[in-house]
């Protein structure tokens, strides 16, 4: 009897994961989501929350907002790929022949990198 138990649980956690598993627009509201703090908290860290450098700062993100974030959506609209596994989803960037995974999505809910990883990621690339 316990065994039909935890199948069906088992069953019941599939289906729920199968039915609110994230789409591609998911991917892409999170994804933006994540860019959108990662430049904020850079142009914090970098300029300043008070005074004039506060000022300019926020005139920083109005310029992010007007023309970096319609830029960085035509990208994802672009490159960006998910990949459907039933119960998950993953999202890629595809560029030519090289593949990078940015996100996973389950239960309705996607996964992007943090700060740190987004900032790691890029020094990363700009050193090589």
């Amino acid at each position: 009897m316990k065994k039909i138990v935890w199948v069906l649980v088992v069953l019941l956690i599939g289906a729920g994961a199968a039915l609110t598993c994230p789409d591609k627009a998911a991917h892409k509201s999170a994804l933006m989501a994540a860019a959108n703090t990662y430049v904020d908290d850079k142009v914090d860290s970098k300029v300043g929350t008070t005074g004039i450098a506060g000022a300019i700062g926020q005139g920083l993100k109005a310029v992010k907002k007007a023309v970096g974030a319609p830029a960085a959506s035509l990208l994802l609209d672009k490159y960006l790929e998910v990949d459907s596994y039933g119960v998950l989803t993953v999202g890629k960037i595809v560029k030519k022949s090289e593949s990078k995974t940015v996100s996973l999505g389950v239960f309705g809910h996607v996964f992007t990198p943090s700060s740190e990883m987004i900032d790691k990621a890029l020094n990363e690339k700009s050193d090589k």
